[in-house]
């Protein structure tokens, strides 16, 4: 089992690298929005992540090998996720 918190500000964060299979929990613990995707995830636009609300819980179902990535809509802003790899 895996599993970690990492704190995401206003650049795109490595969360945890998404080299497992069957699936990923990611929970934000923090008190802002944080928006997940890949390496060029942004808060807003063409390249906007999934925004994940304070608290909210996350499964994403993967098999394969790539980095999750998180990041901030405001540069004063600071989130927290929590990750857990079955």
């Amino acid at each position: 089992m895996q599993q970690g918190t990492v704190t995401v500000d206003a650049t795109p964060t490595v969360i945890c690298e998404l080299t497992f299979d069957p699936a990923v929990v990611v929970q934000n613990t923090g008190d802002v929005a944080v928006f997940i995707g890949g390496e060029s995830v942004a808060a807003s636009g063409a390249s906007a992540g999934l925004a994940l609300a304070p608290g909210a819980i996350l499964t994403i179902p993967f098999a394969g090998s790539a980095p999750l990535y998180g990041i901030v809509a405001s540069d004063t802003d600071t989130g927290t996720l929590s990750f857990l790899v079955p």
